[in-house]
């Protein structure tokens, strides 16, 4: 299994001695940092960020300020992650989230038409890296797609974001 290295005051393993990167928490989760290796990729930080959603979507959740749409994501989320209720969540589940995330971003569909040239560029760099989602050892459900999208953007934009997909030119590439 993996050894986790822990720092005073934070809250989350740290890191592995053949980590790419790596975040961590203070223990009010008011402060993180994601720290990139000297063996980073072009993944690694999209990778971290998903271990900053997943974290704070918990923080959320625990606020006492969660909306019904927030407690429910986060439920669903547990749910695909296997998470039993009132458990914490654990190494191994973060790291199914965020390889879930980089598979969500691998297959190159933006939640609005502001992000379609990130999430190409992201697409095209973890695909360089995994040749296949299989490589990232994730199934993402529809679900948890949507989860995602709400997570980087507002309903109206992928409201139109869809509205565009289903568009098709009548003339192609002349």
């Amino acid at each position: 299994t993996e050894k986790a290295k822990t720092a005073e005051g934070f809250k989350f393993p740290l890191f592995h001695e053949d980590a790419r990167g790596f975040i961590r928490f203070n223990k009010m989760r008011d402060f993180f940092e994601i720290v990139l290796t000297g063996k980073a990729n072009k993944s690694t930080f999209l990778h971290e960020s998903g271990h900053f959603m997943l974290e704070m979507m918990d923080m959320i959740s625990e606020s006492g300020t969660a909306t019904n749409a927030q407690i429910r994501d986060y439920k669903a989320v547990r749910n695909w992650l296997g998470a039993a209720p009132g458990e914490p969540i654990t190494v191994e589940q973060h790291e199914k989230f965020a390889r879930g995330f980089e598979a969500y971003l691998m297959e190159g569909k933006a939640p609005s038409k502001e992000l379609e040239p990130a999430f190409q560029t992201f697409k095209k760099w973890l695909l360089e890296i995994y040749a296949t989602a299989k490589g990232l050892n994730v199934e993402l459900t529809d679900d948890v797609r949507a989860i995602f999208d709400r997570l980087l953007a507002s309903d109206e934009a992928i409201a139109q974001a869809k509205e565009n997909q289903d568009f098709v030119p009548a003339y192609g590439d002349a």
